[in-house]
């Protein structure tokens, strides 16, 4: 164990957690490319955390790696609608960066929340 944290924000059942980069990440290389030859991605990126509550709203951690769960961000109206049941991340408007997709139990079944800055 070489850290530990306190959230006492999160108080209700989690439904689901996801790590996830800001930047959206690159398809895996073809096994026909030589992948000596194709560029990297930035291994220091940002690890971002998703949690989301059957009860509460769902609440990204910005960069766990260097500040645990002392950054948080609400995501707005997640807790209005009836349970989060499911996620995904993904660039779903193709602009290289990362959004979340929720999936609610009720009348709104899903929201896709973009982040500017992270």
């Amino acid at each position: 164990l070489l850290r530990s944290w306190n959230c006492h924000s999160l108080t209700g059942p989690i439904t689901v957690t996801k790590l996830f980069y800001h930047q959206a990440t690159p398809p895996p290389c073809p096994a026909f490319i030589d992948s000596s030859s194709v560029a990297k991605g930035n291994t220091d990126c940002p690890i971002h955390l998703l949690v989301c509550s059957a009860v509460e709203m769902a609440v990204v951690f910005c960069d766990v790696k260097l500040n645990g769960f002392t950054s948080s961000v609400p995501l707005p109206q997640a807790s209005s609608h009836d349970s989060i049941l499911c996620c995904e991340i993904g660039d779903f408007d193709f602009d290289g960066r990362n959004e979340v997709a929720l999936g609610t139990f009720g009348k709104v079944s899903t929201s896709i929340y973009v982040f500017f800055s992270i």
